[in-house]
C-alpha cells in the first residue's frame, strides 16, 4: 500500500532521496567557515549545521582533522578561498578514504560535493575513484556479517553516492554499474554498489541483510523493507526514506521506537521528516513526541498546521500524556516556545551535578540489576543534557563518567573511592546498561 502525503509535490522529493541531500544557504556567523566546518567533523551527527558554500568547501577540505581543537594551521588548510571543482574533489576522495570516521561524515562528503558540483559530477568522481582502486583496496567483505559494521568504513561513499544517482540522469547508474561489474567480487565496495543498484535481490544476495539502513535503494519490494523495519532499532535507520519505501506500517515502527526512546538529536527532526505523511499513525507519533521536552514545540506546531487532519484522527492519542495539549493546540491554544539551548557552562555544570547525583544513587543501592538501572538513567539524563545544549549523544560518555570526569568533578571511581577491581566492575556495568538501552 502506497503511503499518503499531505503535499503532492513531496512525492518527487521522496523519490529523489529526500532528506538525503544538502542545501546550501546564506548565513552569517562570528566564526569563520573553517571553524564552523571543524566544529562538526568529530560529531556523531552534525545535522544541525547551516551549510553555506564556504562551510561546505571548508568541510570537504578538512579531511586531515582529528578529534580535539584544530590548530591555526588546520583551519588555514580548510580556508582556501578558491572554488572547489570536480578535479579537486576527486583528489580529495583518497584522503577522506584514509581512515574510518563517524558514519554521517561520509554521507556529508558525498552530499556536500553534490550541492557544490552537481549530481552527475559527484557520481563520476566517486566512480573514477573506485575504479582506480587496486584489487586490495576495495575493502573486506564486512556485509557478510553486518551492514552496521561497514558504516564507519570509507567505502560507504560508494553507498551514499546512490543518492546523487537518484537525482542524476540515467548515465549515472550505468556508470556505477560498470564500476561494480569490474570490481573484485565479494569486496565491501562491490557489495555496496550492488545495494545501490540491485534492489531487494541485492539485499538478499549480500548475506541476507536484516538492517534497514541497507535498504535505502530497495524501490522494488515494500514488503521486504517493512519486514526489516519491524525489528531494526539502529540509529542509522532513522529516515523517512524507509516509510516511503516500506509503506505505512513502517510509521508504526517509528511510533514504537518513539515510545521506548528516540535519540535526543532526532526528536525534532522526526516531527519534520515523518510529518510529511498523511497517515493516521503519524498523529500518534507526533503525540508521543509532544511529550518530549526537546520535541514539544515542534510537535504542537505540526498539530496546529495540520489541525483538521489531527482532529479527524484523535483516536490515535488514546492513553498519551500529551493528548490534552494536542487537543488544545487543535483548538488554537498557544504553543510553548522551544526549550532554551544550554550554554557550554550550563552543560558543564549540569554534567558535574549529574556525576555527583549518579554517585549518590549508586551508593544507595546494591546488586547488579539496581546499579545497571542507575547507570541507564544516568546515560539517558546525560543524552538529554547534551541535546539541551544542541549536541548529539557523546560517544565518549563512558569516559566522562568512568574515566575523565566533568569540569570540576572527578569521575565516578574517584568520587566513590573504588579500587581497581570495583572500577572494572563499574565499567562492565556501564557497558551492560548501554546494551540494555
Amino acid at each position: 500500500m502506497a503511503v499518503r502525503l499531505h503535499v503532492a509535490d513531496d512525492q518527487q522529493r521522496l523519490e529523489r532521496g529526500w532528506p538525503h541531500l544538502r542545501t546550501l544557504e546564506t548565513a552569517t556567523s562570528k566564526k569563520s567557515a573553517a571553524e564552523r566546518a571543524a566544529s562538526v567533523l568529530t560529531k556523531v551527527d552534525p545535522s544541525s549545521m547551516v551549510w553555506t558554500p564556504e562551510v561546505a568547501r571548508a568541510f570537504l577540505r578538512g579531511h586531515h582533522l582529528r578529534p580535539g581543537n584544530p590548530s591555526p594551521a588546520d583551519l588555514a588548510a580548510m580556508a582556501a578561498p578558491e572554488e572547489l571543482d570536480a578535479d579537486e574533489f576527486l583528489a580529495l576522495l583518497p584522503k577522506w578514504a584514509a581512515r574510518a570516521r563517524y558514519q554521517f561524515v561520509f554521507e556529508h562528503v558525498v552530499l556536500l560535493a553534490e550541492a557544490l558540483l552537481g549530481a552527475e559530477a559527484v557520481v563520476e568522481a566517486v566512480a573514477t575513484w573506485l575504479a582506480s582502486l587496486p584489487t586490495g583496496g576495495w575493502g573486506p567483505p564486512l556485509l557478510a556479517a553486518s551492514f552496521a559494521g561497514a558504516l564507519t568504513d570509507p567505502h560507504m561513499m560508494a553507498y551514499y553516492v546512490g543518492y546523487p544517482a537518484l537525482r542524476a540522469g540515467p548515465r549515472a547508474r550505468e556508470r556505477l554499474a560498470e564500476v561494480r561489474d569490474a570490481a573484485p567480487t565479494g569486496t565491501l565496495g562491490a557489495r555496496l554498489l550492488d545495494l545501490v543498484l540491485g534492489g531487494a535481490d541485492a539485499v538478499r544476495r549480500n548475506g541476507g541483510l536484516r538492517e534497514l539502513a541497507a535498504c535505502a535503494f530497495v524501490t522494488d519490494d515494500p514488503a521486504l523493507v517493512a519486514s526489516i523495519s519491524s525489528a531494526d532499532r539502529r540509529f542509522a535507520s532513522l529516515s523517512p526514506r524507509f516509510v516511503w519505501l516500506g509503506g505505512p506500517s513502517v510509521i508504526d515502527d517509528f511510533v514504537a521506537r518513539a515510545e521506548t526512546g528516540l535519540p535526543p538529536w532526532y526528536l525534532a527532526r522526526c516531527v519534520a521528516e515523518l510529518g510529511v505523511f498523511a497517515e493516521p499513525a503519524v498523529v500518534r507519533l507526533v503525540g508521543v513526541l509532544a511529550g518530549k521536552k526537546k520535541a514539544e514545540s515542534a510537535a504542537l506546531g505540526w498539530v496546529r498546521e495540520h489541525a483538521a487532519f489531527v482532529d479527524a484522527n484523535l483516536d490515535q492519542l488514546e492513553g498519551l500524556p500529551a493528548a490534552d495539549a494536542i487537543r488544545a493546540a487543535v483548538a488554537g491554544a498557544p504553543i510553548p516556545e522551544p526549550a532554551r539551548t544550554l550554554t557550554r557552562d550550563e552543560l558543564d555544570s549540569g554534567t558535574d551535578a549529574l556525576l555527583v547525583e549518579t554517585a549518590r544513587r549508586w551508593s544507595a543501592v546494591q546488586g547488579r540489576t539496581a546499579r545497571i538501572g542507575v547507570l541507564r538513567e544516568a546515560q539517558a539524563a546525560y543524552a538529554d543534557l547534551m541535546a539541551s545544549a544542541g549536541f548529539p549523544p557523546n560517544p565518549r560518555a563512558g569516559h566522562v563518567f568512568c574515566v575523565d570526569g566533568g569540569r570540576r568533578v572527578a569521575a565516578l571511581p574517584t568520587i566513590l573511592g573504588l579500587d581497581l577491581e570495583a572500577t572494572m566492575e563499574l565499567l562492565e556495568l556501564w557497558d551492560a546498561a548501554e546494551d540494555a538501552s
